[in-house]
């Protein structure tokens, strides 16, 4: 329990087996780009990455799709999305390039 910050390099500085489906609920960009930059040891092309308020929110530019934007050019990576869900906001992507 904590902030994502103080518990997440922790979490994932141990060895961790590649992960087939992570779920981000994390909701601000604060929370997101540091749970995606944390987590990316277990991600590769092959993880499905959700996020529960993708879109269609007042702030969606600014949080979740500009997390995710911004870890893409971090890592030099693309996303392909595979889901979406309107009605829950919930989008679900792939990493190209990871």
């Amino acid at each position: 329990m904590g902030e994502f910050e103080d518990t997440l390099p922790s979490f994932f500085s141990e060895s961790r087996p590649t992960a087939s489906v992570i779920n981000y609920d994390a909701d601000l960009y604060s929370s997101t780009i540091c749970a995606l930059k944390s987590s990316k040891s277990v991600i590769d092309e092959n993880t499905i990455l959700i996020f529960d308020e993708f879109l269609i929110n007042e702030s969606w530019e600014n949080d979740e799709y500009r997390a995710l934007s911004d870890f893409c050019a971090i890592v030099a990576c693309t996303y392909e999305v595979i889901a979406v869900s309107f009605f829950s906001k919930q989008v679900a992507v792939k990493l190209i390039g990871i």
